[in-house]
């Protein structure tokens, strides 16, 4: 029997340690820790019965860890806290802590609390039917590797895969404790356990549906269960278990929460995973025209519309990389390969690469590909704004030539007449023309007050290629002519 005792102060988890020596309490190892994440190691990988730990030392961010990691490992918990609350009394509750105990604690205190948990589970029957190998060697782990083990009884197989491969040593712990009727063998194999039964197929899969449920009803982690179809037990535990493996592959497409024959009728269907010049084709247009809708379709039309049999997995995840290569492209192409875009797609390859369903790995693609396209709408924003800002520099430095005209501007920037008035229109809602009179008149004004020159010259300096169209203009913005212009101001 293992104790666990967690707390910050040295003092605490020396007393404690001290009073199971020397009231002989049988506890056989007991395991000293002072950080939470020291808390969480141990008690994954040594499973110790009863922990005594001290509660302020879980922070709220790990609090939901704890708790998953108690209901998964440990029997029996103690906690010690410094806060009589009512917020700790319903930490307690939700770990069904079987004492609270507020600091400052006395021998005795402390002694009741473990004696009290040593004897529950002292009265607690072996928890689990499944038959260990050591005892039983009749089904062994040859069985399933070696086509020519033979048992000679009612066997059946399931196989059991949790959709995230760190969770397996929970499956492993929840097998351990769960209850069958008929004889079980557990067979715990990398990413899946394989277990074999002595019953019948039907009970075989009434008891992988009750299996589901009441893993589901304890932990929220996706479980598929595969299970035999070997109804005129002909086949061997070594057969089945191929079959089963090559089954949970559907998980790929259908997911994980449910139950899956093994009976595939066919073999997966054998595809071209990169895409055809006709495609890239196709894929260049619909990035370069960013029609979300148009990707989106073609994304759930190639890969979440497919009827059986389906294509291997590794070979669509081949053909998902080959279109990511493509948005890879217009991410060059763009200047897009840095930055937040270069994380993401970075973590997008991941995800094609190791995320165990396929419709997720869609939607994390698509949801790339759409902030890609975004990104490079913006892009092109900034660049006419820019080029907008960049003709209106060039108009206010060389406004004072009288022949400046839109072509020049045009050239400065290298875009077209026509479209460098749209720019201009769209972001001063002005004409060419306008926007050049606006900046010489303002000139003009400067000039009137500041300097003495006379009109003649003051016309010139503004771009003006005479001094009576000058006057007109100006009269026409300020509804005065130059000379009284000045006077007024002066």
């Amino acid at each position: 029997m293992k104790l666990l005792i967690a707390d910050r102060d040295n003092n605490e988890r020396v007393g404690i340690n001290w009073m199971i020596q020397a009231y002989s309490i049988p506890i056989e190892e007991t395991i000293l820790v002072d950080s939470y994440d020291e808390l969480i190691t141990n008690i994954e990988n040594k499973q110790p019965e009863i922990i005594c730990v001290e509660l302020d030392m879980i922070s709220k961010d790990g609090w939901n860890d704890f708790k998953r990691c108690v209901d998964s490992y440990v029997k029996f918990i103690i906690l010690t806290t410094t806060e009589s609350t009512f917020a700790r009394a319903m930490q307690a509750i939700e770990v069904k802590a079987e004492e609270l105990l507020v600091k400052p604690n006395t021998p005795d205190t402390i002694k009741h609390a473990v004696d009290h948990c040593v004897q529950k589970v002292q009265r607690q029957p072996y928890a689990t039917n499944s038959v260990s190998l050591q005892q039983e060697t009749e089904i062994s782990y040859h069985a399933l590797f070696l086509n020519d083990e033979k048992i000679g009884e009612e066997y059946h197989l399931l196989l059991l895969q949790t959709e995230s491969p760190n969770r397996l040593k929970d499956l492993r712990y929840f097998l351990k404790q769960y209850h069958i009727q008929h004889p079980w063998f557990q067979f715990p194999v990398t990413d899946v356990i394989a277990v074999v039964m002595n019953t019948s197929i039907e009970q075989m899969i009434q008891d992988a549906q009750h299996l589901l449920k009441a893993w589901e009803a304890q932990y929220d982690e996706p479980l598929v269960i595969v299970h035999d179809c070997d109804e005129k037990e002909t086949q061997s535990i070594y057969r089945k278990y191929q079959d089963a493996r090559n089954a949970v592959g559907l998980t790929f497409y259908t997911g994980y929460r449910q139950i899956i024959p093994s009976n595939l009728e066919e073999q997966w269907q054998v595809i071209d995973p990169f895409l055809s010049s006709a495609e890239q084709r196709e894929w260049v247009d619909m990035l370069s025209e960013g029609d979300k809708e148009q990707l989106k379709n073609w994304m759930y039309r190639e890969f979440l519309q497919m009827d059986q049999p389906y294509p291997d997995p590794g070979l669509v995840r081949t053909r998902l990389t080959s279109i990511l290569a493509q948005i890879r492209r217009f991410m060059k192409n763009h200047y897009l390969d840095t930055g937040s875009y270069e994380t993401s797609y970075h973590r997008v390859f991941e995800t094609i690469l190791y995320n165990p369903v396929l419709y997720r790995i869609v939607q994390e693609l698509l949801l790339f590909v759409y902030d890609v396209i975004d990104g490079v709408a913006k892009q092109q924003e900034r660049s006419r704004l820019d080029i907008t800002e960049q003709a209106l520099r060039y108009i206010e430095e060389n406004f004072h030539l009288t022949d400046l005209d839109l072509n020049m501007v045009a050239l400065s920037v290298d875009r077209s007449p026509a479209y460098m008035s749209h720019l201009l229109g769209k972001k001063h809602g002005k004409s060419f023309r306008e926007l050049l009179r606006d900046i010489r008149v303002k000139e003009a004004k400067r000039l009137l007050l500041q300097t003495d020159f006379p009109i003649q010259s003051i016309a010139e300096k503004s771009g003006f290629h005479n001094a009576n169209y000058f006057s007109r203009i100006f009269k026409d913005h300020t509804g005065v002519s130059p000379r009284l212009f000045r006077q007024q101001m002066n």
